[in-house]
């Protein structure tokens, strides 16, 4: 599940721009006070809708940092609380070939292939 979300009214952008298969991207934060590893989520508008959780972030920020290309969508939208939460699905490759290097559920631990 993508992280932040409660802040900033990106709850309501999930609400009034965010669907189930959406294409998302993932796109580096090195100014974040928070956290080294900061990865935002971004819809194709440009629009930040929260950040990778820290135990994700800490594997797939290096990769980005390296220039891996990666693909992300939206597999769900979890409601019931507060604001609706994204539940994102990505992978990243190696520059190189189009065979996922990492793949990743955020709530699950990122596996390397």
């Amino acid at each position: 599940m993508v992280a932040g979300v409660h802040y900033e009214g990106r709850g309501e952008l999930v609400q009034k721009h965010v669907q189930e298969a959406d294409r998302v991207y993932l796109a580096r934060d090195r100014t974040d006070h928070y956290s080294p590893h900061a990865v935002e989520v971004r819809l194709n508008n440009g629009m930040q809708i929260g950040f990778v959780p820290e135990e994700f972030a800490e594997v797939i920020a290096p990769l980005l940092d390296q220039g891996y290309p990666h693909r992300a969508f939206v597999k769900k939208i979890v409601g019931g609380g507060r604001v609706p939460i994204s539940v994102v699905i990505g992978e990243m490759y190696p520059r190189e070939t189009d065979r996922p290097n990492v793949e990743f559920e955020v709530g699950v631990p990122p596996k390397v292939l």
